[in-house]
């Protein structure tokens, strides 16, 4: 039986490119949009936002029964998990399309620019050219998910129905990309912590779901600072990523980001990991029969 390539992000695909080098319909822009678009609203609603939401007040210093019950609940109510679900839903669509699109583009021009003319099939991506492709796709992706995150944190946090135009409205646009430094490195440690990942999966022998959902789960945890930071910038609390890192420290030292807060974001980010790259491979083997 033939093992599934090991893409354990949705956009490390170095096997996967090498074992498929045909051009097919899922790997154009307009497949690649497809993909991103139902693969982000599977992750958000198949469990995604409830983790997202219960992480955000956690980082935030919440107790963990108010993370759960709401800030002035009394009574365990679910839909409260559910807090901006559809601004995540809808905004990480051009997030992930973006960062798709960026990464393959940048790939493609690493490659061509090779001396010796190799292709990806023949020799795989070095660190430099990784670090590359990397850099591009978390400028641009970094500042999509920030203007998406702002009223989410927000609506996890304070409550009601938040959008980027509600935002832009009552604080200005400038409200919608405060944190991006902390996001950029946020996804910049995020994806370098996945890089191992595939020889991880050849190594321990391991399926690629369940090096998906490891792998997942160590790049979350590692990055949890970095969103902690990004979540209390965004909520009001410092003006700045050096702001939120001395106050952070001063207040309440590592613990902040390192706590049961990570613990969560550890799972929320290998259940990401692990459902885009499910519901990415099924809806390409799709796009691709219907198109064949």
């Amino acid at each position: 039986m033939e093992r599934r390539p090991t893409a354990l992000n949705y956009f490390y695909e170095n096997e996967r490119l090498a074992q498929t080098p045909k051009k097919t319909f899922s790997k154009g822009i307009l497949g690649q949009g497809v993909c991103a678009g139902l693969a982000s609203c599977f992750q958000v609603y198949s469990g995604g936002i409830v983790l997202d939401t219960v992480s955000t007040r956690l980082q935030a210093r919440w107790p963990l029964r108010a993370s759960l019950y709401g800030a002035n609940a009394t009574s365990f109510r679910a839909w409260q998990l559910f807090a901006g679900h559809a601004v995540v839903a809808v905004g990480r669509f051009p997030y992930l399309f973006a960062t798709l699109a960026t990464y393959a583009q940048t790939e493609r021009f690493v490659i061509a620019s090779r001396p010796d003319g190799a292709s990806l099939a023949a020799r795989p991506k070095g660190a430099g050219e990784e670090a590359a492709c990397i850099a591009a796709s978390s400028v641009l992706g970094s500042a999509l998910i920030t203007v998406v995150e702002a009223p989410k944190v927000m609506a996890q946090l304070a409550g009601g129905a938040h959008s980027c135009a509600s935002v832009a409205r009552e604080f200005g646009l400038g409200r919608l990309l405060r944190g991006y430094e902390a996001t950029l490195l946020r996804e910049s440690v995020f994806q370098v912590a996945l890089l191992g990942a595939p020889a991880l999966a050849r190594r321990c022998d391991a399926s690629a779901d369940a090096s998906s959902f490891l792998a997942g789960a160590v790049a979350g945890f590692l990055s949890n600072p970095a969103d902690a930071l990004k979540t209390k910038i965004q909520a009001g609390e410092y003006r700045g990523l050096g702001d939120a890192w001395r106050g952070t420290l001063r207040h309440g030292g590592l613990r902040p980001l390192l706590g049961g807060a990570a613990c969560v974001r550890a799972l929320y980010t290998a259940h990401a990991v692990l459902a885009v790259n499910i519901a990415r491979f099924r809806v390409e083997a799709g796009l691709d029969r219907l198109t064949s």
